[in-house]
């Protein structure tokens, strides 16, 4: 993705919208920004990204402020279905989260974990494995560090230990974790998702890129999890307490 060449609106100016739109902005690019908290945080947010050449769209956005966006990155905090999101869909324009538009500067390699529980223990002794072993990696994603905020920092040798939200995966489509790791799957942010089907639907999508030259770590004891190979194209490596799977 060609940040010079296209337009972006950032939905949602948190901490993941923050560093994706300052992100664009100091490479160039053309961001506005739609936000309609208003506490102390994302007033000085705000102030700065205007202060590199961001512009904020009018509250509430109309077609018309929206028809000349290209991309527009959505922050994980705002549901895939805010009115802004569905008339930038409408209008054909391509909706994406902060991970993806990372993903999409420089590919990293990634493990990718997701689950309803435990994501963050696993990625952290992930982190202090491949720390124990000396190999160069960097702890991201719904752990609260966005990715575009260490693309900087991120060589081809960086392996990006990546917690991914369910909230992520409403806006992936590119995403290819080398490593894609599912721990478990129970009835959760329903709220949000509506339904199970959805919610299990968009856990799976962390599967949905990888090719054969890919790794899926999948949890045999969950019978959701276990349900979800149908497709997959990886090398699927399960993982049990309870039966021998190997």
């Amino acid at each position: 993705m060609d940040i010079k060449t296209q337009t972006f609106l950032v939905l949602g100016v948190s901490k993941s919208g923050y560093s994706a739109g300052k992100y664009i902005l100091e490479h160039g690019g053309n961001c506005f920004f739609y936000e309609e908290q208003n506490n102390e945080r994302i007033k000085q947010a705000i102030a700065e990204l205007i202060s590199l050449g961001g512009k904020i769209l009018s509250i509430p956005a109309d077609e018309t402020d929206l028809k000349n966006i290209d991309v527009v990155v959505i922050s994980p905090g705002v549901p895939i279905n805010h009115p802004v999101a569905v008339k930038a869909k409408q209008l054909g324009k391509r909706i994406i989260c902060e991970l993806e538009f990372a993903y999409s500067q420089f590919m990293p390699t990634i493990i990718g974990v997701t689950g309803t529980n435990g994501k963050t223990t696993t990625v952290s002794l992930i982190e202090s494995i491949l720390n124990k072993a000396k190999k160069e990696n960097k702890l991201l994603g719904n752990v609260g560090v966005p990715v575009s905020s260490k693309i900087e920092e991120i060589s081809r040798d960086t392996v990006c230990v990546t917690e991914v939200s369910s909230f992520q995966l409403e806006g992936v489509s590119a995403l290819c974790p080398h490593i894609a790791c599912i721990l478990n799957v129970s009835p959760d942010h329903l709220e949000r998702h509506f339904d199970m089907e959805t919610y299990v639907f968009l856990k799976k999508r962390i599967l949905s890129n990888q090719k054969e030259s890919e790794y899926s770590v999948l949890n045999y004891d969950d019978e959701t999890v276990r349900n979800m190979v149908v497709g997959v194209r990886s090398k699927i490596i399960w993982v049990s307490v309870k039966d021998r799977v190997i």
